[in-house]
């Protein structure tokens, strides 16, 4: 029975008020209040925000998943402009790592730099287990690791087909952790190495439309989570990746494998406010920021990090703050035409059985 006639449910309600009661509050603090209280919260978040070892990519080897495109291809570009010694690239397609390499070759400048291409579908188990054994026999242990590889197209519960969440958890979070497990022993031995986990800011709160992919997502964020303390007694860093929507990428193309214009018209209205001023990075621009929080030893770099920092630890006081603007307004809502339809394509089978 339904007894809060406030428009928002309780928690939002009562979460709206402190923040605007704490706000309305410290309105005529003098400047140097103001900093009195900013400041520590500020100095205890960058001092106990939880650092990991710090890898350089100077002289190093390094394999990302994913590379054949997107922020895989910028990640691997990056790595390569800060002149590691060994890149081996990992995707489906051999003609655009080929692209990818030719890229990373043209901006280092090192000559003894090389690159690998290993071509692997993520989503098969047996694969990622033949390309394991490969990389530890030929190559030894990884400098670092980048688990990038992933996509999903933005669905309500009801549209997914159970091929669709296999896959979506197959790539990324499963090919994740079964690549890492398979590789990590050898970094154990060798007492060095950094794994990188790619996920989305998707995985930090909860809204319409998103239910396989933003699952997946908060997946991953739990994987390295669990990773960074599981790998700190052998001195291996770990670091979550989680940009917002990337700029000049492919991946809401209407295109096989892309997620299409129907998951990008779900994005929620405040993540596209964002996009329209024209605060999202490019994916050379989260290439960077991810590759800084490697070598400077962050265990979480959020992209933006001048709205992600904010919006995370907003939500992690008031969530429901958050998920209340996150779902306002009409993006992710259902059409009854398309649920009726989904529907009745579900219920065929049953029927014919």
């Amino acid at each position: 029975m339904r007894i809060c006639c406030c428009p928002f449910n309780c928690p939002t309600f009562f979460s709206v008020v402190a923040v605007v009661g704490v706000l309305y509050g410290l309105r005529e603090l003098p400047f140097y209040w103001w900093c009195g209280i900013v400041l520590p919260i500020a100095a205890m978040y960058a001092l106990l925000a939880e650092k990991t070892n710090r890898t350089a990519v100077y002289d190093n080897t390094i394999l990302i998943t994913g590379a054949s495109s997107g922020l895989g291809r910028a990640l691997a570009i990056e790595v390569s402009k800060r002149q590691c010694k060994k890149l081996i690239l990992v995707a489906r397609s051999v003609g655009k790592l080929e692209e990818t390499a030719q890229m990373c070759k043209d901006v280092n400048k090192n000559p003894s730099f090389t690159t690998v291409i290993e071509t692997c579908d993520l989503n098969d188990v047996q694969d990622i287990k033949r390309l394991a054994n490969k990389v530890n026999s030929e190559h030894g242990a990884m400098g670092i690791l980048v688990n990038n590889a992933g996509a999903g197209a933005w669905k309500h519960i009801e549209e997914h087909t159970p091929e669709d969440v296999v896959a979506m958890l197959a790539c990324p979070l499963q090919a994740g952790i079964v690549l890492t497990a398979l590789l990590v022993p050898e970094m154990i031995k060798a007492k060095t190495g950094h794994v990188v986990n790619v996920t989305s800011l998707a995985g930090m709160t909860a809204f319409r439309g998103c239910v396989g992919y933003g699952a997946a997502r908060w997946g991953v964020r739990g994987f390295s989570k669990m990773l960074y303390w599981d790998l700190k007694e052998h001195g291996i860093g770990v670091t979550l990746l989680s940009p917002s929507e990337i700029e000049g990428t492919d991946y809401f193309k209407a295109a096989p494998g892309k997620a299409g214009s129907e998951s990008h018209n779900k994005i929620p209205l405040l993540f596209q406010l964002i996009g329209k001023l024209g605060l999202n990075y490019t994916t050379s621009g989260v290439a960077w920021a991810g590759v800084n929080a490697v070598e400077n030893g962050w265990s979480i770099a959020n992209v933006p990090w001048y709205l992600a920092h904010l919006s995370v630890v907003v939500n992690g006081m008031v969530p429901f703050f958050i998920e209340s603007s996150s779902n306002m307004g009409s993006p992710g809502k259902r059409s009854a035409a398309v649920a009726a339809a989904r529907q009745q394509e579900l219920a065929a089978p049953l029927a014919q059985s």
